[in-house]
C-alpha cells in the first residue's frame, strides 16, 4: 500500500491512526490466506486483537510504498490463542515493527 496524502500529519509523517490501518489490513490479508476471511465470519467464527502494541523504529512519508509482513506463534498453553506479529517495510528502509 502507499502512504496517500490524508495519511500525513503536520509534521509530515504518517499518522498513528494510519499505521494502525496498514497493520490492520497486514492482519485482514493474513487471516484471508488462513482461510478465516469473511466466509469463515459468516460462519460464526472470529478473531479479534485483544491487545495491540506499536514501536515506531521510523518514519513513513507520502508516497512511500509500506508492505507488511505477518508472523504467528503458536500458542504457549492449550486453550490459549496464537499470537500475531506484524511489520511494516518501507522499501529500502524500515519503518516500524509491532
Amino acid at each position: 500500500m502507499q502512504v496517500l496524502p490524508g495519511w500525513i500529519d503536520y509534521n509530515g509523517h504518517m499518522t498513528e491512526s494510519r499505521y494502525y490501518f496498514a497493520n490492520s489490513e497486514t492482519v485482514d490479508a493474513f487471516l484471508r490466506l488462513i482461510g478465516a476471511g469473511m466466509e469463515y465470519v459468516a460462519a460464526g467464527h472470529s478473531f479479534y486483537s485483544a491487545e495491540t502494541h506499536i514501536r515506531h523504529l521510523g518514519e513513513a512519508r507520502l508516497g512511500d510504498r509500506l508492505t507488511g509482513t505477518p508472523a504467528a506463534r503458536a500458542p504457549r498453553r492449550r486453550g490459549a490463542c496464537p499470537a500475531l506479529f506484524h511489520g511494516l517495510t518501507c522499501q529500502p528502509r524500515r519503518v516500524r515493527s509491532a
